[in-house]
C-alpha cells in the first residue's frame, strides 16, 4: 500500500487512530528526542511493490545512493542520507563503525522487525588511511570512512519488498509532523520499482577498451616497473623481513558509452548474479563517480555474539567447466598458494585470540570456484566475548594478509613505497552496520567510476617462491574477470 494513501496515513493521524503501534512509536520518538536534546530517527516500514532495486536505484535523485546484496539474498537500495558519519584519519574507521552502532541503539527508534527488515548504515573505509587520496578519489567524495543512514531503504528478499523511511525528531518536533514528513518521503521516492528507462538487462552497450592497450609503451612500462618493484619486494622476502605482501595496481577501463545517468547500477547489474558466492555492492556520493564492485571474500558476518568468516588466498585462473577437478587439485598442491593462504588464516586466528570465548577453522581449505577463478577457502566461526563491538573486530581484521601483508606494519609501508596510486576505497572493508549484527566484505574485484571510464583495480600475494611475471598475470586475469563480467549480457545461459 502506498504510505501516502488516506489510509496509511490515517493511521499516523491523533485523531484517527491514537493507539496504532506507529502513533506511538512517534511519540516515543518524540519523547526520546525531547529528553536529550538530540535527534532521534523515526523508522517506518510499508510494503512496496516486488521490483529490481538496482532498477528502482537508477531512477533516484537523492545523494548518497547505495546498494548492497548479501549472500542469503537480502538486497539494500537506499538513497539519501538522513544521518551520515564521515571521518577521517587513523582511528576513522573504528570510531566511524563504533558511533553508528551507539546511534542505532540510542538515537533509532523502528518497528519490531526480523534483522533483514532493520535499519541500517551502509558504507565503507578507506584501505590505507595514512595515504593521500588520489585526485580520482578525491573527487568522487570518499573519506577514510563514510557510513549513511538512508532516508528511503528498499528492501527485497525474494517475492516480499519493503520500503523504510527514516524520518528526523527534533527537540522542537511533535508527532504531528510525521504524516507529512511521510508524504513528502512518498513524493521523491515512491517510484521507480518497474522503470525501463535504465536498460539494466543489455549488456552490450557496457563494452569498452583498456587504456593504454596491450600494445603501447605506456602499458609496458607498467608492467615493467610493478614487476621491478615485486622483484624488490621478493628480496626483502628471501631476507626474511617480510613473508608475504599484496602488491596491486589499477588499469583504466574506457566504456563505449558516454557520461549517462544510471551507469554506475547498469554496470553493476551486469556484475550482478554472477555467483552465488560474491556480493555486490555499490556506493554513490557523486553524481559523476561511484565504486563498484562484486566481493568473494567476506570479511565477516555478524549476529548477536555470532561471529563467521573466511580464509580466501590462493588463487589459478579457470579455463573450462571440464578441467574444475584437476585445476581445483592443482590449487590445492601448490606450495606457494598454500603458504600465501596459511599467512591469512593464521592472521585471522591471531586477530580473533583476544576476543574469542571459541573459535573454529577449518583444518584444510577448500577450493571456491567463481565464473573465472579458483581461490582456496577456509571457513571461520567464533562465538565472541561479551562486549566486542563491530569497530573493534574491524580494527582487528583489517587488513587481513589477504589484502595487506605480513607482518602488517611492514606490509603496509611496502605497499606506500612500490604501488604508485592510493587504493581508495579498494581492499577496505564495505558493508552494512545493523541493530545487534553487520556485515562487512573486502571490496576486491572493484573499481572506481569516474563519468565512463572505469579504474580497474587488482592485487597479487607475494610470497616465497612467487614469480613476479606469473604475479602480474595473475593481476591481469583479475582485472579481465571484472570486465568480462560488466560486458556479459545477464541474460546468457
Amino acid at each position: 500500500m502506498n504510505p501516502a494513501s488516506p489510509a496509511s496515513l490515517a493511521t499516523l493521524a491523533r485523531s484517527a487512530a491514537p493507539s496504532s503501534s506507529p502513533w506511538h512509536l512517534a511519540q516515543a520518538a518524540v519523547d526520546r528526542a525531547q529528553q536529550s536534546g538530540q535527534k532521534t530517527v523515526l523508522v517506518l516500514s510499508f510494503p512496496a511493490p516486488v521490483g529490481d532495486p538496482l532498477k528502482w536505484l537508477a531512477q533516484q535523485t537523492a545523494l548518497p545512493r547505495v546498494y548492497w546484496r548479501s549472500r542469503d539474498g537480502w538486497e539494500y537500495a537506499g538513497a539519501g542520507a538522513v544521518h551520515l558519519i564521515g571521518m577521517r584519519g587513523l582511528e576513522a574507521m573504528q570510531k566511524a563503525a563504533s558511533a553508528a552502532a551507539e546511534f542505532l541503539d540510542h538515537n533509532v527508534l523502528a518497528e519490531r522487525a526480523p534483522m533483514g527488515r532493520r535499519p541500517r548504515f551502509l558504507g565503507g573505509f578507506a584501505f590505507d588511511p595514512v595515504r593521500q587520496d588520489d585526485f580520482e578519489w578525491r573527487n568522487a567524495g570518499f573519506g577514510d570512512a563514510a557510513l549513511v543512514l538512508p532516508e528511503a531503504l528498499y528492501i527485497r528478499h525474494g517475492n516480499e519488498s519493503y520500503m523504510l523511511f527514516a524520518i528526523p525528531i527534533t527537540p522542537r518536533d511533535d508527532a504531528a509532523v510525521v504524516p507529512d514528513q511521510i508524504r513528502n518521503l512518498n513524493e521523491r521516492f515512491w517510484q521507480g520499482f518497474h522503470e525501463d528507462t535504465v536498460p539494466l538487462d543489455n549488456g552490450d552497450v557496457l563494452h569498452g577498451h583498456f587504456f593504454p592497450s596491450d600494445e603501447t609503451p605506456e602499458y609496458t612500462q607498467d608492467r615493467r616497473r610493478w614487476i621491478n618493484a615485486a622483484r624488490v619486494i621478493d628480496t626483502h622476502i628471501a631476507s626474511g623481513e617480510l613473508s608475504k605482501v599484496v602488491l596491486a595496481r589499477r588499469r583504466q577501463w574506457a566504456l563505449s558509452v558516454g557520461d549517462e545517468p544510471g551507469i554506475a547500477w547498469r554496470i553493476l547489474a551486469a556484475l550482478r548474479g554472477q555467483d552465488e558466492i560474491s556480493c555486490p555492492f555499490g556506493f554513490q556520493f557523486h553524481d559523476q563517480s561511484a565504486f563498484l564492485g562484486v566481493s568473494p571474500e567476506r570479511l565477516f558476518r555478524l549476529s548477536g555474539r555470532s561471529f563467521e568468516s573466511e580464509c580466501l588466498a590462493g588463487t589459478l585462473r579457470r579455463q573450462s567447466v571440464s578441467a574444475d577437478a584437476q585445476a581445483a587439485q592443482r590449487l590445492l598442491l601448490s606450495h606457494k598458494d598454500r603458504l600465501e593462504h596459511e599467512y591469512v588464516v593464521r592472521g585471522m586466528r591471531e586477530a580473533l585470540s583476544e576476543v574469542c570465548e571459541s573459535c573454529d577453522v577449518a583444518d584444510e581449505p577448500e577450493v571456491v570456484t567463481l565464473p573465472a577463478l579458483y581461490h582456496l577457502c577456509s571457513p571461520v566461526k567464533a562465538q565472541l566475548k561479551p562486549g566486542v563491538g563491530v569497530g573493534d573486530l574491524l580494527q582487528r581484521l583489517h587488513p587481513t594478509p589477504a589484502v595487506g601483508g605480513v607482518p602488517n606494519d611492514l606490509a603496509r609501508a611496502a605497499i606506500r613505497d612500490f604501488e604508485p596510486q592510493s587504493r581508495g576505497w579498494y581492499g577496505g572493508p564495505v558493508g552494512w552496520i545493523g541493530p545487534g549484527g553487520a556485515e562487512f566484505v573486502v571490496a576486491i574485484r572493484s573499481a572506481l567510476l569516474t563519468g565512463s571510464h572505469l579504474w580497474l583495480y587488482a592485487g597479487a600475494g607475494l610470497v616465497a617462491g612467487s614469480v613476479s611475471e606469473e604475479e602480474w598475470q595473475e593481476t591481469e586475469d583479475k582485472l579481465q574477470s571484472f570486465v568480462t563480467a560488466v560486458e556479459q549480457d545477464p541474460r546468457r545461459p
